[in-house]
């Protein structure tokens, strides 16, 4: 080896090059602590959340997302009521499960079956402000009726104003009216 300046070896394996900092040779140690990522400054990190919590969380979410899903057949106010909050608690559920190196069991189908029970919801919501104005006729009619006669021509006019805005063929809806009150 050379004696020249910056072609020596220092004894560290670094090469010193002049007005440039010490550059360590590939595959030589350096001394001194392993590199880590510099800290946000934001101060101490967060604790870990509980499995405990962590694991009763997923099954919350469960337990409203299956409410949702099954309520939202039959009166779609609560289905909406208990979709939405098994889906931010689901979501919520996973994201502490992800932070805590741990499972958040019943999160995932929570939030299935939280996004089933509000999209049923916005289902029946929309077919019932579709058809909000023959319900509406069929009430009036019915409240005006006196006799059976007078129910049974307001079921007859609800099936055939419901067939007319689905556009379908005539008499295709009259097992409906086994279904109608009255």
């Amino acid at each position: 080896m050379s004696e020249q300046p910056g072609q020596g070896d220092g004894g560290n394996g670094s090469t010193e090059t002049p007005g440039r900092p010490n550059i360590p040779e590939p595959g030589a140690r350096r001394a001194g602590p392993a590199w880590r990522p510099p800290s946000r400054g934001d101060g101490p990190t967060p604790p870990r959340p509980d499995d405990a919590a962590v694991a009763r969380l997923g099954r919350r979410s469960l337990w409203l997302g299956l409410g949702a899903t099954v309520i939202s057949l039959f009166f779609f106010p609560a289905g909406l009521l208990l979709g939405i909050p098994a889906l931010v608690i689901g979501i919520r559920a996973r994201k502490a499960a992800k932070a805590g190196l741990t499972a958040a069991p019943g999160a995932v189908p929570g939030i299935v079956f939280g996004t089933i029970g509000l999209v049923l919801a916005l289902m029946v919501l929309a077919m019932t402000i579709f058809i909000w104005p023959e319900q509406s006729d069929y009430t009036k009619c019915t409240d005006k009726a006196n006799t059976q006669q007078d129910e049974k021509a307001c079921k007859d006019a609800f099936v055939r104003s419901l067939e007319k805005k689905f556009n379908m063929p005539e008499g295709k809806l009259d097992d409906l009216e086994k279904f109608l009150p009255g």
